[in-house]
């Protein structure tokens, strides 16, 4: 059968690998997507974007029409199972990255706008209904075989293609971790009349039965139940016995005041699915020429919100590190301006994060889900951080352990914060190169000519990154929006210096 050359293939047109692919296609990146579905999955799963991943939304050209459609999300509450709050967290609206804090999003609509995007990127070729059967990779780069006999080739090959990854299967790679697992009933709603429903993501602290309500934009609403080992998904998945949940559930009591069948309340259940929640972390996320990112590097509880974000992080990572080693094209066996050592410092970054991440969404879930005698203590102490004005604050901080851990490769006097703040649509200028941000950008003029592979190119710092900038003179952007490293004026021949060993640059 006939075989097609790329750059890089992503295999799953899922929000990630969507995500990659409009990355790379927006760097002019020769790309293909092979996707076993012929449609995408029309109804909701993932609910919650941070800002770091609406900013990744950003750079691959859809975050504005995501924002229309979604629901700025003010915070979440840690409820008993009465109902009363008992721990607050609390999410500005606005932020230093240029994007809420929280959104609430309906993830077919951010599906449907990436691949809108994708389609008008001419690097870009994307075969739905393609199911890759087989993945060899040698010297060169990787063959992928379909079911139908077509062979894609392709210099790096990254596995987007969920939790029960075919590219990590044919890796050989396992999954560490598993502490945490617990069967939950997931129902999606959508309201077929006004209901006076909490506009906060709740977190049901309930001994009998822990639980969750996401209120979606629109007209959709989430619930989800921590189900018991004795309640098969036949069982939990009928109407009646979903209706009978609601029915109790401290958000719909009050319309329920009577007992009994909920029959009047104004709900069509769209969806009800078990999903058994584990926190895992692929051993190892490159193997030669293939990687991977999202679900098939890592799983995670979702009690933080933070999967789907997880996974997009993964993508504007290797975003700019396949550019560099696999160059905008196919077929050059000198690749890009990078060595493929560069690709090693996407999972040395992006590991040890995202098992903090997991480690803090598994204690909140823990933390929500506990039964009997450990409720009973988890209620007690929750009574009493109610009562302490600290206990937010505390909170927030926690929450602060979401953000990511320092650079593993660093220029000089890198910023303890690495994320660069964006002040007026700041990386709408930044582009999908490497930057320069200085205060006397004539200073840095000759800056491109010295490192011509990395597309570097040099723009005036606005007024608001002072602070960031402190005593320096410029900073060096990654296109992932991390601060590199800060200069002074004279110290080019450093920059360059760094820039050539941290990149790997060829024949430096």
């Amino acid at each position: 059968m006939e075989t097609s050359s790329y750059s890089v293939a992503i295999v799953g047109l899922g929000p990630v690998g969507a995500a990659l692919a409009a990355l790379l296609g927006e760097a002019g990146v020769r790309t293909v997507v092979l996707e076993r579905e012929t449609a995408p999955y029309s109804l909701p799963r993932a609910a919650h974007l941070d800002d770091e991943a609406m900013r990744v939304l950003q750079a691959a050209g859809v975050a504005d029409e995501v924002r229309a459609r979604g629901r700025t999300l003010d915070g979440f509450d840690l409820v008993d199972a009465r109902g009363q709050t008992r721990l607050r967290a609390r999410k500005a609206g606005g932020t230093r990255y240029g994007w809420p804090t929280a959104t609430l999003i309906h993830q077919p609509t951010v599906e449907r706008l990436l691949r809108q995007r994708i389609a008008a990127l001419p690097s870009v070729d994307v075969r739905l209904g393609w199911e890759v059967a087989e993945i060899a990779q040698d010297d060169e780069g990787v063959a992928l075989t379909g079911a139908s006999g077509e062979t894609v080739r392709a210099s790096y090959a990254v596995g987007c293609d969920g939790a029960r990854s075919r590219v990590r299967a044919a890796m050989d790679v396992p999954l560490d971790g598993g502490r945490f697992e617990e069967r939950w009933l997931v129902v999606d709603t959508r309201l077929t009349a006004p209901l006076a429903l909490s506009d906060r993501l709740l977190q049901i602290a309930d001994r009998e039965r822990p639980s969750t309500f996401v209120p979606f934009p629109g007209d959709r609403r989430r619930w989800e139940f921590k189900l018991r080992d004795d309640e098969p998904d036949a069982l939990v998945t009928q109407e009646a016995w979903i209706r009978q949940r609601l029915a109790a559930h401290p958000t719909l009591r009050r319309e329920n005041a009577s007992g009994g069948s909920d029959s009047r309340l104004p709900l069509e259940i769209e969806r009800a699915a078990v999903y058994t929640f584990r926190d895992v972390v692929a051993r190892s996320w490159r193997q030669g020429r293939l990687l991977l990112a999202g679900d098939a590097a890592h799983q995670m509880p979702p009690f933080l919100g933070q999967g789907l974000g997880a996974g997009l992080r993964d993508a504007f990572d290797l975003a700019w590190r396949l550019r560099l080693v696999a160059g905008d094209c196919a077929g050059r066996r000198s690749g890009g301006a990078s060595g493929a050592a560069l690709l090693d410092g996407y999972e040395a970054e992006r590991k040890p994060h995202v098992r903090r991440v997991t480690r803090l969404a598994a204690a909140l879930g823990r933390l929500v889900s506990a039964q009997g005698a450990l409720g009973a203590l988890r209620d007690g102490a929750l009574a009493l951080a109610h009562r302490t004005p600290l206990a937010p604050k505390l909170l927030d901080l926690t929450l602060e352990g979401i953000r990511p851990v320092p650079l593993a490769t660093a220029g000089a006097h890198a910023p303890r914060r690495s994320l660069l703040p964006q002040p007026d649509r700041l990386d709408d200028r930044l582009g999908t190169n490497w930057a320069i941000l200085a205060r006397d950008p004539a200073a840095w003029s000759g800056a491109p000519a010295h490192l011509p592979g990395v597309g570097l190119h040099v723009l005036p710092a606005p007024e608001a990154l002072g602070e960031t900038l402190g005593r320096f003179d410029a900073l060096v952007v990654r296109p992932d929006r991390h601060v590199f490293g800060r200069y002074r004026a004279g110290e080019g021949e450093r920059l360059w210096r760094d820039l050539e060993v941290a990149l790997h640059l060829r024949g430096a």
